[in-house]
């Protein structure tokens, strides 16, 4: 298999970013690698669409 897409969410506030990262699992998408949280509180979580 060949990743297709990848995708990076990003959202200062839990609550909308665990709605993104539900949203794009439910689509298909799979987490890849760590979750990060940068300097000015934003969550950044790497996802990607297998072929």
């Amino acid at each position: 298999m060949k990743i297709k897409k990848y995708k990076l969410v990003r959202e200062p506030q839990l609550i909308e970013f665990e709605k993104q990262l539900n949203k794009h699992l439910k689509e298909g998408w799979q987490l890849y690698g760590n979750l990060t949280l940068d300097t000015e509180n934003y969550l950044y979580q790497s996802m990607i669409l297998m072929e």
